[in-house]
């Protein structure tokens, strides 16, 4: 007994024991591969640049999903990216980080201290009305960028995997109505 709690303590020992020579090269590269440009003076990368030119074009009083964001850029699936690169923003930013919000119409910045509060007062202060579940309708407040107004396609506003809307539902109704019209 005594002989295997020695190993587990050398193991960890050695686990924890600096890097040298090329172990530790090979261990910077791959932390400067998963650390964010801006950390190293480089220029953003044009994805995040192409995120932030899209959510400035959200009109106030609008909302866009992570994912909505991604198809937007021409990355469908790339919503996970499009929420790093926007906690990524300095905090001077023009970009209006905060019309973007998970696919539910909710505030998924719950893991920052007081930044959900931060992003629901200002996106209130533009208008945006929350149910009692904290989700804002993507009808009344989703953003269409090739229309007016509230969101005609819940797949742009609410990003992949959003549930259609009512009007969506009302004219698939239609269709089977008017179908049955023509048989009599």
């Amino acid at each position: 007994m005594a002989a295997l709690r020695h190993r587990s303590v050398e193991a960890r020992a050695t686990l924890f024991r600096p890097l040298r020579g090329p172990a530790r090269m090979a261990a910077a590269a791959i932390w400067r591969a998963r650390t964010p440009p801006a950390l190293f003076g480089h220029s953003m990368t044009t994805f995040s640049e192409r995120v932030y030119a899209t959510v400035r074009r959200i009109p106030s009083g609008r909302i866009v999903s992570y994912g909505g964001v991604a198809a937007l850029i021409g990355k469908p699936r790339a919503a996970r990216g499009v929420g790093y690169a926007l906690s990524h923003l300095p905090h001077d930013t023009d970009v209006p980080w905060w019309r973007v919000v998970n696919r539910r119409g909710a505030i998924s910045t719950t893991r920052i201290n007081g930044v959900a509060q931060r992003q629901r007062a200002i996106l209130e202060g533009e208008g945006v009305e929350f149910d009692e579940r904290g989700e804002a309708s993507w009808e009344r407040f989703g953003w269409d960028p090739h229309g007016e107004g509230g969101a005609a396609n819940g797949e742009l506003a609410g990003g992949l995997g959003a549930k259609p809307g009512a009007a969506d539902q009302v004219g698939a109704k239609e269709d089977v109505v008017a179908g049955e019209e023509g048989r009599g």
